[in-house]
C-alpha cells in the first residue's frame, strides 16, 4: 500500500523540531534520574513537573507537522513515563 500524501518542507522541518524536543525532554529526565541522589533541595520533583508541562504544551499545539499522531503517541508515552517518575520520586 502506497502513501500518496505529499508533505511540504515546512511540515517535515516542524516534525524534526518536535522530535528533537521530545528527545531533549527524555535526555533531561534521564539526567534527572541519574543525579536525583545529589539533589538536596525540598522541591526535587519540580524539574520533571516543569518538563512535563512544557512537553504537554508542545503536544497540544501541534499545527503544521507531517505525522501528528506519531508525534503525539511518542510524546504521550514519554509524558506517561515522566508522570510515573514524578509519582515514584
Amino acid at each position: 500500500m502506497k502513501n500518496n500524501e505529499k508533505y511540504t518542507g515546512n511540515e517535515l522541518s516542524e516534525e524534526r523540531t518536535l522530535l528533537a524536543f521530545i528527545r531533549t525532554c527524555a535526555i533531561f529526565c534521564g539526567l534527572y534520574i541519574l543525579l536525583k541522589k545529589n539533589i538536596k533541595f525540598a522541591y526535587s520533583s519540580f524539574i520533571p513537573i516543569l518538563i512535563a508541562l512544557i512537553l504537554l504544551y508542545r503536544l497540544i499545539y501541534i499545527d503544521h507537522t507531517a505525522h501528528k499522531m506519531y508525534i503525539r503517541s511518542l510524546g504521550g508515552t514519554l509524558l506517561i513515563c515522566i508522570v510515573i517518575l514524578i509519582i515514584y520520586s
